[in-house]
């Protein structure tokens, strides 16, 4: 297998994963937000190398398909979004074969895959926050009028959506 089967790029990768409502499903909570800010991201670049080295790498996994938790660590969460938590997932979505071990740079794109979905949920995030910050928009008048600091910012906003949930 060619490194250039794997993906052409994260992005791609990410709009792929984002069309997938399953995969789209998951969401960094505010424990694990708390998470990576708490021990940064280099940290959890650490920890995803070494649950990629030790659990996806090897060409024999006993557990493939149950090997990556629904919960309990940042880079879990972004295993099951990326479809980066088994071998099976690897080769349906990456047509990474099984059965042979990863290859030091195939184990870096994947980290790099799942970073670049926690740096976006950790953006996603902040951008949150910010709506959450807005009691009300005024269609008519387009006032912004912010909940901490109760005052009113005129704007161009025609309608609002919220960004995340």
């Amino acid at each position: 297998m060619k490194d250039s089967d794997f993906m052409q790029t994260i992005e791609q990768a990410l709009l792929k994963l984002e069309k997938s409502k399953f995969r789209s499903s998951f969401k960094l909570k505010e424990k694990d937000r708390e998470y990576v800010k708490n021990k940064g991201m280099d940290t959890v670049r650490s920890h995803a190398r070494d649950f990629v080295r030790d659990r996806l790498a090897p060409s024999f996994i006993a557990n493939d398909g149950k090997q990556t938790p629904m919960r309990g660590h940042p880079v879990f969460i972004a295993q099951h979004a990326t479809a980066c938590c088994c071998r099976g997932c690897l080769n349906k979505w990456y047509r990474i074969p099984k059965n042979v071990e990863l290859t030091p740079a195939q184990q870096e794109k994947i980290v790099n895959l799942l970073m670049a979905w926690i740096e976006k949920q950790m953006k996603n995030r902040m951008i949150g926050v910010f709506f959450v910050l807005l009691q009300y928009i005024c269609k008519w008048c387009h006032i912004l009028v912010c909940r901490e600091t109760n005052t009113a910012q005129i704007c161009t906003v025609v309608s609002f959506t919220p960004v995340c949930h």
